[in-house]
């Protein structure tokens, strides 16, 4: 139960980006990751490049919870949410921008929403951490619950 895999992430059209950039503004907009050795294929390549990035990037994960978790998610996130009934639970693609999986991460993860809901969240929350993508995380703690879940404030 409580399972969650990552689904998609936006995908940069590098060449597009880089020569519609420079035609327009002189300048390369991977000055920066050339700067701090950043290759392109790393996850965070693209945020790195723009100001507003966490708006820019999207990110969907697939979950299988309870339909209270469900609720909880829906009610307190800031997601797009698709769900149908499994075989023994719900089945959902949560997707959303950076910035709201972020608002999404301060605002499920309290503890007056359901276990499941903050499970499946810290499990999101994990999924970016492990790729690397820590600008999400910018200014905040990870603050333990008894129970093994956390929130982040």
């Amino acid at each position: 139960m409580d399972t969650v895999l990552p689904l998609a992430m936006s995908k940069i059209s590098w060449d597009a980006y880089i020569s519609f950039y420079v035609e327009h503004t002189g300048k390369s907009p991977t000055r920066i990751l050339d700067a701090n050795n950043i290759k392109l294929e790393h996850p965070t390549a693209f945020l790195k490049t723009v100001e507003r990035g966490l708006d820019h990037m999207t990110f969907s994960f697939l979950a299988e919870t309870s339909l209270e978790a469900l609720v909880d998610i829906s009610t307190h996130g800031a997601l797009h949410i698709e769900y149908t009934k499994g075989l023994k639970n719900y089945v959902l693609i949560l997707t959303a921008t950076l910035s709201d999986w972020r608002a999404t991460f301060i605002n499920v993860s309290i503890p007056t929403v359901c276990y499941s809901a903050r499970l499946v969240m810290n499990n999101c929350q994990i999924h970016f951490e492990s790729a690397g993508i820590t600008e999400l995380f910018t200014g905040l703690t990870k603050v333990p619950y008894q129970d093994g879940t956390f929130t982040v404030k």
